[in-house]
């Protein structure tokens, strides 16, 4: 009998995320620890996934139970999953006709409707910190190439 069912379901998908990331590699070179290849990074982060994942799932097999209401899974309201879901999906999709600053700062705040005690104010502010430090993040430091406003400005 499991004592704690969101752990469990919690590792099994870490494990799932992992198996998904070493076996989608394709044609990527793996290497040597010396000399790696662009498989190598992709790999290692999907294994230290997969083995989170199994402590996670041997912590919810041997753990002592917990109280009813903290060890079963509830899902919840789906809407609110599906503005997250679908703000990602938004942002992905907007990207190079809204350009990086609107792009992330709607979806920004589409994902905050997704809470109970949204305020547009709190939802505002936080897409103008996140859309800061993801532009100084992606495009400053790592050189990221898309266009910052929309194309048909």
């Amino acid at each position: 009998m499991l004592k704690n069912q969101k752990d469990f379901a919690a590792g099994l998908f870490y494990i799932a995320i992992g198996l998904f990331g070493a076996t989608t590699l394709g044609e990527n070179e793996i290497g040597t620890l010396a000399r790696m290849g662009p498989g190598y990074f992709p790999l290692i982060i999907s294994v230290a996934i997969i083995l989170t994942g199994l402590v996670i799932v041997v912590k919810a097999l041997l753990t002592t139970r917990v109280s009813e209401e903290n060890a079963r899974i509830d899902f919840g309201k789906p809407f609110s999953a599906l503005l997250i879901l679908g703000s990602a999906a938004f942002y992905a999709t907007t990207l190079l006709t809204l350009g990086f600053v609107l792009s992330i700062g709607l979806m920004v705040v589409i994902s905050s409707l997704a809470h109970p005690l949204f305020r547009l104010r709190d939802a505002l502010i936080s897409a103008v910190l996140l859309t800061t430090l993801s532009a100084l993040l992606f495009i400053g430091g790592l050189g990221l190439i898309v266009p910052l406003w929309p194309t048909f400005l």
